[in-house]
């Protein structure tokens, strides 16, 4: 009879928690109806990031241009001059146009350090993960920006 009333009790304190989704296409107020940019991997992984949130009932049409970049910079080293840190900076250059022609430019940048690994292959990865994770991050901050407008 205890197990019942405390799997019943879990229960309700899981399904009531309150969670919503901090971003989600209904909650923006503009479609995104063109994206200019220079191809490559990092401004293709935005695109598809902005795209995901644009709301195509939303009353302000935008035109955005990006421009993306990712650095990769040895922080120290060990005796040897074996790189012992590394700092992975991405950043994001927005420029947007609506549809009263008034011109707006930002740049968002996101950093992150993290240790060299003796696994190349393992440390490639573990990159890969960071410059999405950065990536997010930056997308975060873009439509933060672009829900102010």
């Amino acid at each position: 009879m205890i197990k019942k009333i405390a799997i019943l009790l879990i229960y309700f304190f899981l399904t009531n928690c309150g969670y919503q989704q901090v971003y989600s296409s209904k909650d923006l107020n503009f479609t995104v109806s063109e994206i200019g940019t220079k191809k490559n991997s990092l401004n293709l992984k935005f695109i598809r990031a902005l795209n995901s949130f644009s709301n195509e009932d939303g009353e302000e049409k935008l035109k955005i241009n990006v421009d993306s970049s990712k650095i990769r910079n040895v922080i120290s080293k060990d005796k040897k001059g074996n790189p012992k840190k590394f700092e992975m900076i991405i950043s994001l250059k927005v420029e947007i146009t609506d549809g009263n022609l008034a011109a707006k430019e930002m740049l968002f940048k996101r950093k992150i350090d993290y240790d060299n690994q003796n696994d190349k292959f393992k440390l490639n990865q573990y990159e890969n993960e960071l410059e999405t994770l950065l990536v997010n991050k930056v997308v975060e901050d873009t439509l933060r920006f672009l829900s102010g407008i």
